[in-house]
C-alpha cells in the first residue's frame, strides 16, 4: 500500500519542508509542513510536534531561530568543557556533522565517536553530554505547553512525540509523568500523540505503552501517529497502525 502522507518534523527548523514538497509534486505523496520542538521538564526534556504549521509565521520562525542559536551555543560550550576534561574535538568537525541543519548534541557525539573517545553516540551521552554528564551545558527551552501554544498560534496542530523517551527510567513513574503532562497539554491544544515508534517495543513490557496510549481507554489525544527517524547514518522506524 505504501506511505500516502508524511509530515516533515525536523528539530527546531522548517527548512526541509520546501524541498520535501517539491519532491512530492507528482501528487503520489502528500507532505505536511511540520516541526519538532525540544522543551524542558524537570530533569529531562520532552519533544512537541507541530503539524500543518504555517512555515512563514513570524513568531514561529523567530522562536525557532532563537532555539537554533541556543543549540549552537550549547554545543560550542560542550566542546569547550570537553577540552577542559582533556577530550579534544574540533568545533569545525561538529559543524561539519550538522551540515546545513541545526547543530545539536548528536553532532558533538559523532565527533567524539570519530576521535575514538567513545564507541557510540549513546555512550557519548551517557558519559559526557547527557543531562548529568560533566560536559553538559543548558540551553534556552520552552515548556511543553508553551511549545504547543506556539504551534497553535502558527496555525498548526500540536502533538506529543515519543512520550516516554527522556523521562525517568522506571515504567510506573514514566506513565504517571506522561499522564500528568497530557492533562496540561490538552489545555494547551494537544491534538495528537506519537504512539508507535521503535523504542516502545524495546523499552517497555507488554502491554506496551503504545498499545495503552492508542487504546480507546486512553482518549486524551484526538489522533495517534507513528514515527521514523533519520539522524545521519542511523535510521529507526516503526510500523504504522491506523487510529482507533
Amino acid at each position: 500500500m505504501g506511505v500516502k502522507v508524511i509530515a516533515i518534523t525536523d528539530h527546531d527548523s522548517t527548512e526541509g519542508v520546501g524541498e520535501a514538497v517539491a519532491a512530492a509534486k507528482d501528487g503520489r505523496l502528500e507532505v505536511i509542513a511540520g516541526i519538532e520542538i525540544s522543551t524542558d521538564v524537570r530533569e529531562s526534556e520532552v519533544h512537541v510536534l507541530g503539524y500543518f504549521v504555517d512555515v512563514a509565521d513570524d513568531e514561529l520562525q523567530r522562536t525557532l531561530r532563537l532555539l537554533r542559536e541556543s543549540r549552537r551555543g550549547r554545543a560550542r560550550g560542550m566542546v569547550e568543557k570537553l577540552g577542559q576534561l582533556g577530550i579534544d574535538i574540533e568545533w569545525e568537525r561538529v559543524q561539519a556533522f550538522a551540515g546545513n541543519g541545526a547543530v545539536g548534541r548528536p553532532h558533538v557525539a559523532q565527533a567524539l565517536v570519530e576521535k575514538g573517545y567513545v564507541a557510540s553516540n549513546a555512550e557519548a551521552f551517557q558519559r559526557f553530554i547527557g543531562r548529568s554528564g560533566p560536559a553538559y551545558v543548558e540551553r534556552y527551552k520552552l515548556t511543553p505547553a508553551e511549545a504547543a501554544q506556539l504551534v497553535c498560534r502558527a496555525g498548526g496542530l500540536p502533538g506529543l512525540a515519543h512520550p516516554v523517551l527522556g523521562l525517568v527510567a522506571d515504567q510506573a513513574h514514566e506513565l504517571t509523568a506522561v499522564d500528568a503532562m497530557l492533562d496540561d497539554l490538552k489545555q494547551a491544544g494537544l491534538a495528537a500523540m506519537e504512539c508507535y515508534y521503535t523504542a516502545t517495543a524495546r523499552r517497555l513490557p507488554r502491554p506496551s505503552w503504545s498499545e495503552r496510549a492508542a487504546s480507546t481507554s486512553f482518549p486524551r489525544a484526538a489522533a495517534t501517529t507513528t514515527a521514523a527517524t533519520w539522524r545521519g547514518a542511523s535510521w529507526a522506524g516503526s510500523t504504522c497502525r491506523p487510529n482507533r
